[in-house]
């Protein structure tokens, strides 16, 4: 490579970002942190969708207990066994990082719940 920035080899996306917003209101913050380089402050992408992260377990050990993690009672009550008969904990991590806001934005949007502006709005 040159000299030149990496930003000097890709489209900036900021025009569809702009058409979009004005069509369908703001994205959320999780696309835009996505695919803004913070320097530049140049889209290099554009995030079309919102993707949850699947849930990974080992099914040995679910079996054992005899419940498959397939909804969130399920997740509870397996949990709790694996936690009583391994002392294996399950959750949802905590951490500040994009793994965490996936799993935490996914469980709430399966009872109902979504993210709102300060005025109590849904974004």
């Amino acid at each position: 490579m040159s000299g030149r920035p990496p930003d000097d080899h890709v489209i900036d996306h900021g025009e569809i970002y702009a058409a979009c917003e004005r069509k369908y209101g703001k994205p959320l913050d999780l696309a835009v942190k996505s695919t803004l380089n913070p320097k530049s402050r140049k889209d290099f992408g554009f995030s079309d969708n919102y993707v949850p992260d699947p849930v990974n377990c080992r099914k040995d050990l679910w079996d054992e207990v005899g419940v498959a993690p397939d909804n969130w009672d399920a997740i509870l009550e397996g949990g709790q066994k694996l936690k009583r008969n391994h002392d294996f904990p399950v959750g949802i991590g905590l951490a500040r990082e994009l793994d965490t806001n996936m799993a935490v934005r996914s469980m709430l949007a399966s009872f109902g719940a979504s993210v709102r502006d300060q005025n109590g709005v849904p974004v």
